[in-house]
């Protein structure tokens, strides 16, 4: 990095883990056919709305290796 910080490893990240956790509710809601009492709709508003928050807190770079 040519800036001097130091990335870390995606599954220390908070997105990753968020968006991980939202694929597998969906993955489950699918699958086992589970519904929630909210609509897919209002939880991929819900999961949007905590990505964007949780953008405003990374501050750090990612890497895959």
């Amino acid at each position: 990095m040519s800036d001097g910080t130091i990335a870390k490893p995606i599954w220390m990240s908070k997105t990753f883990w968020l968006n991980i956790l939202g694929v597998v509710i969906i993955v489950l809601q699918t699958v086992l056919g589970a519904n929630l009492p909210i609509s897919p709709e209002i939880q991929a508003t819900i999961l949007g709305i905590l990505n964007i928050l949780n953008r405003f807190q990374t501050q750090d770079k990612v890497t895959l290796s």
